[in-house]
C-alpha cells in the first residue's frame, strides 16, 4: 500500500523514508519480545522499552530531517522507486 501510494506521489519522499524507518525499527516487535522472555527478561520492560526507543529514534529523525535542505534529503535518503 505504501508503495503504491508514492508511485502515485500522494506521499512525499521524506513521509515514505520516516514510515519506512519506523517500519523497520518495529518490524519484529512481538517476534524479538517474546525471544527475550525466553531467557527470562521481563514483558512489559521489553515490548514498551522498544516501543519507547523507536519513537525517540523517529522523532530524532524528523527532527534533523525537518532541518536538512530537501537536495540532500534527495541525494542521500530517496531513491525513485522505478516501475
Amino acid at each position: 500500500m505504501l508503495i503504491n501510494e508514492a508511485k502515485r506521489g500522494h506521499i512525499s519522499p521524506r513521509d515514505i523514508f520516516v514510515a519506512m524507518m519506523l517500519l523497520n525499527l518495529l518490524h519484529s516487535l512481538i517476534e524479538d519480545t517474546l525471544l527475550i522472555l525466553l531467557i527470562g527478561a521481563d514483558f512489559m520492560t521489553i515490548f514498551w522499552g522498544r516501543i519507547a526507543f523507536a519513537v525517540t529514534v523517529i522523532g530524532i529523525l524528523v527532527f534533523v530531517l525537518k532541518r536538512m535542505d530537501e537536495s540532500t534529503c534527495r541525494k542521500y535518503f530517496y531513491k525513485k522507486i522505478s516501475d
